[in-house]
């Protein structure tokens, strides 16, 4: 997995690909992270059913742990809104906000979606207000503010 995650920083997508289906090679083992990264993948390579279905997967196998099913909910929510599925996107961003109400990445991505549209731009102002709360510093900060604004 980590090798995997050096290559998708490095942009050898398919590298990272390989390395991220090796993690999953044994059908036993359960390995939500490495899915959780296949999935980003899948998604930079624009390849969103394979997106979507190693996301749901990894939201599944990240069995009690809240922030991380939030994480891999978010992820889902932005593959969704690449692939031009608003409904089922909105439904990835309220259930990784459901699942774990601190996760400040997701407030960050769903307000930068609900900015997207004129009639959700109040929604929008309040989800990048609590990214601020939770992350005045956080690495989407600068763009959360003018969300805010």
């Amino acid at each position: 997995v980590m090798l995997g995650q050096v290559y998708y920083r490095q942009g050898r997508l398919d590298d990272a690909a390989a390395q991220f289906g090796k993690a999953l090679g044994d059908p036993k083992s359960k390995n939500p992270e490495a899915r959780l990264q296949l999935g980003i993948v899948y998604r930079e390579k624009k390849d969103y059913p394979k997106s979507v279905e190693q996301l749901i997967r990894a939201s599944q196998e990240f069995i009690g742990q809240g922030s991380r099913i939030a994480d891999a909910l978010t992820e889902l929510g932005r593959s969704y809104e690449a692939q031009g599925d608003r409904t089922r996107a909105d439904e990835a961003f309220r259930r990784a906000l459901d699942t774990d109400p601190q996760a400040a990445d997701a407030y960050f991505f769903y307000a930068r979606f609900l900015g997207e549209d004129r009639r959700t731009r109040e929604k929008s102002r309040i989800a990048a207000a609590k990214y601020l709360e939770l992350e005045p510093r956080g690495d989407h900060a600068a763009d959360a503010q003018a969300l805010a604004r």
